[in-house]
C-alpha cells in the first residue's frame, strides 16, 4: 500500500500519532501549559535544592502523564533546565510498574539498571573512585550499602583489579564488563561466578537490591568541594502505578517499601514521580488505598491531568500542527491558516464528538483518523484545499465507532 503523502496536508508526517516516538526522536509538548509549568517548577526546584521528594501525577487515561515523563526525560530538555539554574545535567529514568509480577522489586531493579546502563554505572563509579582513591571510595560506599561484599562488587564495577596469589583479573576493561560481573549485578550469579569474583554472597533479597540501587544512586550524586557530581539530580518516574492493584498483597507492600526506602536511603537529590490513572469514576483517595501512609505522606505536590476545554483543545491541535518537527517554515509559509488542514468549525465539531474525552490521546486519535481519511479520499489533493465541516460530519459514525470502546 502506498504511503500517505502528508505534504498534501502541509506536514512532514502525522503530528497526531499515538505510538511512542523512536529513541532519540524529538518529543513535542502541546498546550497543557498548567501541567507543564508545574512540572518545570518542580524540576527547577529539585535542581536547586537538595532534599529528595515525591510527586504524584494523577489523572485520566490518555491525559498525558506518560508523555510528560518522556518529554521531561529528553536530554535537550534536561540540559536546558540545568543550564538555566547553573548545575550539571540530571539523570532521568522511566520504569513501568510490571503487571502481576511475582517479584516486583526484582523486575524494577533490573529495569532501573537497564535504563541507566551497567556500563554507564561503571564509568560513573570509576570517575568517583579516581577522585577519591580506592580506600576513601570504599568507606563512602560502605556508608551507603553496609556490606563489605557489596562494596567489593562496586569496586570491581568501578574497574578496580581483583588480586589473588597468582594473577590479577580485571572484570572491567575498555567498554566491556565481564559476563560474570554482569550476572552478579543482574542478580543471577552462579556459585562458580561467586567463586571467580571471590565474593561470598549474591544479590538476592529485595533488601539487597534496594541497598545496591541506593548505593549506586548516592554514588552517582556524590559530591564534595573537590568532587563534582556525575548528575545534579536523579528523576525517577514510576509509570502506570495503577498496576499496583494487579500485584499480590505481599508485592504491593514490597513496592511501597521500595519507594519509601529510596526516599529514605537517598535523602538528597532524588525526585520520584508517581503516575497514577484511576479506575473509571475513581477519586484521588483511591491512590491512598494502595500506598502506605509512609509513602502517601511524602508527596510534596499533586499534579492533575484531565480533559482540555474548548479553547485548549484548539491550542493543543495548533501546537502539534505547527511544531517545526512536523511543519517547518517552508510548509508553514504555504498554509492559508495555522489550523490547516482543519478550520475552527471542524475543530468545534470534533470537540463535540469527543464529548467528555478531550484528553490528548483521544484528540490525537480523532484528528489522525480525519486527516488520514481526507488524504485517502483525495480531499487535500488540490493546493490549499482543506477539510470542511461536511466531510467530518459524514465521518460522524466512524468517529463514534473509534471512541466506542475506548
Amino acid at each position: 500500500m502506498q504511503a500517505m503523502n502528508w505534504k498534501k496536508a502541509l506536514l512532514r508526517d502525522n503530528p497526531f500519532i499515538s505510538t511512542p516516538p523512536m529513541p532519540g526522536e524529538e518529543i513535542i509538548w502541546a498546550d497543557m501549559s498548567e501541567q507543564k509549568g508545574k512540572l518545570e517548577n518542580r524540576l527547577r526546584s529539585a535542581l536547586l535544592t537538595s532534599p529528595s521528594s515525591l510527586v504524584l501525577n494523577y489523572g485520566t487515561w490518555g491525559g498525558g502523564k506518560t508523555h510528560a515523563a518522556r518529554y521531561f526525560s529528553q536530554e535537550a530538555v534536561l540540559k536546558a533546565l540545568s543550564d538555566e539554574v547553573g548545575v550539571v545535567p540530571p539523570l532521568s529514568i522511566i520504569v513501568n510498574i510490571p503487571r502481576g509480577a511475582k517479584s516486583v522489586i526484582r523486575a524494577l531493579y533490573l529495569n532501573i539498571l537497564d535504563a541507566i546502563g551497567l556500563w554507564q554505572v561503571s564509568q560513573s563509579l570509576s570517575r568517583v573512585i579516581n577522585a577519591l582513591g580506592a580506600n576513601q571510595f570504599s568507606q563512602v560506599a560502605y556508608g551507603f550499602v553496609r556490606s563489605e561484599e557489596f562494596v567489593s562488587a562496586l569496586l570491581m564495577l568501578a574497574g578496580q583489579i581483583q588480586e589473588s596469589d597468582q594473577l590479577k583479573m580485571p572484570f572491567v576493561t575498555e567498554e566491556l564488563i565481564s559476563p560474570t560481573l554482569k550476572r552478579y549485578f543482574l542478580a543471577s550469579a552462579t556459585s562458580s561466578d561467586l567463586k571467580e569474583l571471590r565474593l561470598s554472597r549474591d544479590i538476592e533479597s529485595g533488601s539487597d537490591m534496594i541497598g545496591i540501587l541506593s548505593a549506586i544512586f548516592n554514588l552517582l550524586l556524590y559530591s564534595t568541594t573537590d568532587v563534582a557530581p556525575e548528575y545534579s539530580e536523579i528523576f525517577l518516574w514510576f509509570d502506570e502505578m495503577e498496576e499496583i492493584a494487579s500485584l499480590p498483597g505481599k508485592e504491593q507492600t514490597t513496592l511501597n517499601s521500595l519507594i519509601r526506602d529510596l526516599a529514605d536511603f537517598v535523602p538528597g537529590n532524588l525526585t520520584v514521580f508517581v503516575n497514577f490513572t484511576p479506575r473509571p469514576g475513581g477519586k484521588i483517595e483511591e491512590v491512598s488505598s494502595y500506598l502506605t501512609q509512609a509513602v502517601w505522606s511524602r508527596f510534596r505536590e499533586r499534579i492533575m491531568f484531565f480533559g482540555l476545554d474548548g479553547e485548549n483543545v484548539e491550542k493543543y491541535i495548533l501546537d502539534l500542527l505547527n511544531a517545526s518537527k512536523f511543519r517547518p517554515e517552508v510548509l508553514k509559509a504555504k498554509c492559508p491558516d495555522p489550523l490547516f488542514p482543519f478550520n475552527k468549525d471542524v475543530v468545534q465539531f470534533l470537540q463535540e464528538e469527543l464529548t467528555d474525552r478531550t484528553v490528548p490521546r483521544y484528540i490525537n486519535e480523532v484528528c489522525s483518523l480525519v486527516i488520514e481519511q481526507a488524504l485517502a479520499a483525495g480531499v487535500l489533493d488540490e493546493p490549499g484545499a482543506g477539510i470542511d465541516l461536511d466531510f467530518v460530519r459524514a465521518m460522524s459514525q466512524q468517529l463514534k465507532d473509534l471512541l466506542k470502546y475506548k
